[in-house]
Formats: structure tokens, sequence, C-alpha cells
């Protein structure tokens, strides 16, 4: 029986057919637009593909912004005719109801080409969605100091901490992949428990640190603040950490108490990283360690 599609759902078929080449998907059969529902899950996999570019989006046709669009008409043609000069065509994924797939034995041939022209789509992506950021404007701001273009996007791309951090709440340490905005309160470096406004996530696949104390162990980026003791009291990136000088904090019987570091070290890391927005002080306890909320707003008024 015949599908019918939505307005943009044509759009994107017609689109899509007039960038591919004619040999990747003229052989589909078109009984019951067969290849038009192809043609539309091969859109649907360059759009998911977007979506998993950081910042983290979820898209899909019927919500694809306007502005983003010539990069995933990039993306169909790049794929469609990469997959036509291996001698691929449409008819080589398997489709089903959750879209389209490619078949297993078949992915080793791509594995080198892909990597080469994935780097060009990589960058067209990143490069679109920066400066969709960067014109948004000060819009749906949590918070006073993100009140810039580029706050937004910083604010968007913010994560810092690994996903199984525990977070210390009003009903004891939860995970911070967990924590809920507008519900969840967090005790903060003045051992107050202070709302969360926002909580973020991105995917990393970048090396990350371990900051290792007697009593705890925290995984996070370089650039995350840390509560620290050297003479003085300051927040400091943990790039920055001088271990033989400073000491951090951990919460130990209700109170702040500083505690060696024991060491710092750079680790392979390939997961989703998460961030928190709080109330008032801008800071929370992870792992039992005292650390700031951000990675770019620690040092302003």
């Amino acid at each position: 029986m015949p599908i019918n599609f939505t307005q943009k759902e044509l759009e994107y078929i017609e689109q899509s057919k007039a960038l591919m080449p004619l040999n990747f998907y003229e052989n589909v059969a078109d009984d019951n637009n067969a290849r038009d529902i192809r043609i539309k899950a091969f859109v649907e996999l360059i759009i998911d593909d977007f979506n998993l570019f950081p910042p983290l989006t979820g898209y899909t046709i019927e919500t694809f912004p306007l502005s983003y669009r010539a990069i995933v008409k990039f993306g169909v043609q790049l794929f469609a005719l990469l997959f036509e000069q291996m001698g691929w065509t449409l008819m080589d994924f398997n489709y089903s109801e959750g879209g389209l797939s490619l078949n297993p034995d078949r992915v080793g041939k791509i594995e080198i080409n892909y990597k080469n022209m994935l780097e060009i789509y990589k960058d067209r992506i990143e490069s679109g969605k920066r400066i969709e950021m960067m014109n948004v404007g000060p819009k749906a701001l949590g918070t006073p100091r993100y009140n810039s273009s580029i706050g937004q996007f910083l604010k968007v791309a913010l994560g810092c901490i690994d996903l199984h951090t525990q977070i210390l709440t009003k009903v004891g340490y939860k995970p911070i992949y967990l924590l809920k905005s507008e519900r969840d309160f967090v005790l903060g470096h003045d051992l107050k428990f202070h709302k969360i406004l926002c909580v973020m996530k991105r995917i990393c696949n970048e090396p990350m640190f371990e900051l290792k104390t007697k009593k705890s162990l925290l995984f996070l980026t370089g650039e995350h603040p840390v509560y620290i003791q050297n003479g003085k009291v300051e927040w400091k990136v943990l790039k920055d950490i001088n271990i033989k000088k400073d000491n951090c904090y951990i919460l130990e019987k209700d109170k702040l108490k500083p505690i060696k570091i024991i060491n710092i070290k750079k680790i392979e890391y390939n997961n989703y990283l998460y961030n928190l927005e709080v109330s008032e002080v801008n800071s929370f306890i992870a792992n039992n360690i005292a650390i700031h909320n951000s990675s770019f707003t620690w040092n302003s008024p």
C-alpha cells in the first residue's frame, strides 16, 4: 500500500534524487513507493549522523532548520557518490521500519574512503553549527552571564565531567547523568543546597584527566575549574594545577577540607561528558571533590 509523505518529506526526497547518481537509486523497485521510502530513510540516516556531532541535536526531517539544510544536502550527495563509486546502490542497504543499515559483510570495503571523506563532512557540520549558534544571539539563556552570542554556543557545547560522576544532592549522591534541571538541588562550595538550572552533555572522544587523592578519584577535562588551596583559596583549571603546591577540597564531616593531590594524569575517553549549571554559587561536590560548574565563566564577576 503506497505511503503518503508529508510536504517536507517530499521536498527532501525530490532534492535527494537530484543529488544522487542515477545508478545509486534507480534499481530499487518502485512498488508502493519503495524507492522513495528508501531515499527518505537515507536522508534520515544523514540527519541522525548530523545529530551526533557536538553539540548534540535531535532533529528530524520535520524539525530540521532551514539554515542547516545545505549541510544535509551535502551529506546526501557525499555518501551517495561515495557508495556509488564503491559499486553500491540503495539495494546494498537493509531496509526496515527502523530505517537503513549497512550489510555487515560489506562494511570493511568502505573504511579507508570513509575516514578520508568524513573529515570534510565533519568540518562542514561543525563549522555550520558554530556559525548558527553564533548567530542565535542571547535568546532563551539560563542566566545573565550567558547573554552573548558566543556564550550561547559555549553553553550548548559545554560538558566537562565523566557521566558516572557522583554528585551530592539533597537526597544523597546521584550519578550526574540522572540529575534533572529545575528539580534537583546540589551542595555548593558554600555548603548550602542550590537548584540545578541546566544539565548539559556532549560526546567526547578526546583525552581527559584523572584527578586522584587518597580518598577520591575524579575524571574531567583539563579546562574544568577545581576548588584549590595553595596559601590562598581559589578556583583553578585542572590543567594548571601544580600537584606539589596545590591542594583540592573534599567534603568531610559536613566541612570542606583541603587534601593533597596524589596524581593528575591524562587518559583516553570516548563517551558522554556532563556538566551542570548551578544557581547562585556555580559549584557542586563531584565524587566528594568541590568543583565549579563551568569552564569559562568561573573567573567572571
